[in-house]
């Protein structure tokens, strides 16, 4: 269950809200189920890069903040905001 919830928010790109009310769960159970699944990190050599940063908000106390690399073109880091 985790697995499929975490790719539906990844790549389905749905909030916790959305997939608590589809999957008829609380937003705190699908929150538990989404901290349980095991992500691996790419291996990122460590070199020189222009930071792209944005921190997006989605009402007034959720939001996540990604560090983005202009030079591998991609996410870097990100973290939520709560």
């Amino acid at each position: 269950m985790s697995e499929a919830l975490w790719k539906e928010y990844i790549d389905g790109k749905q909030t916790l809200t959305q997939l608590a009310g589809r999957a008829k769960r609380s937003y705190k159970w699908i929150r538990n189920h989404l901290d349980r699944v095991g992500v691996s990190l790419p291996d990122i050599t460590p070199q020189k890069t222009v930071l792209i940063v944005d921190t997006t908000f989605w009402g007034r106390s959720y939001g996540v903040c990604v560090f983005f690399s202009k030079e591998l073109k991609r996410a870097i880091w990100w973290h939520e905001v709560e």
